[in-house]
């Protein structure tokens, strides 16, 4: 199922746009269970996406997605690693824990579920 994903601020812009009859772009979910949709569509908010500067979106970024991300796959490429530092901060009676952690991803099946993003020019 195709869905949007954005940055929470680049979702607020469009909570106060309407189309050209004058219907608004985003629409609560009503029922129960039922997620609010946006142009009739589910949204999904990441924060790790390029965020609106000032009202505006900066130029080369791709802050919107909207297609079927299920084809979206993450590969953990080890285990994650934990390091305990005991000697470097014992002087304050601390320990820290540093941890690592390495992925990959890549959009599988992209021909016939196309996923297609809002470039800025």
């Amino acid at each position: 199922q195709a869905e949007w994903m954005m940055h929470d601020q680049s979702l607020a812009i469009f909570k106060g746009m309407v189309d050209g009859i004058g219907r608004p772009l985003w629409v609560p979910g009503v029922a129960v269970r039922e997620p609010d949709r946006l142009c009739g569509f589910p949204y999904v908010i990441n924060q790790a996406m390029p965020a609106p500067v000032a009202g505006a979106f900066v130029t080369g970024t791709l802050p919107i997605l909207f297609g079927d991300m299920s084809y979206h796959w993450v590969r953990d490429v080890r285990g994650f690693t934990v390091l305990r530092l005991e000697e470097r901060f014992a002087d304050f009676l601390q320990v820290a824990f540093l941890g690592f952690s390495r992925h990959d991803s890549a959009l599988m099946d992209a021909g016939t579920h196309p996923v297609r993003h809002l470039l800025i020019s």
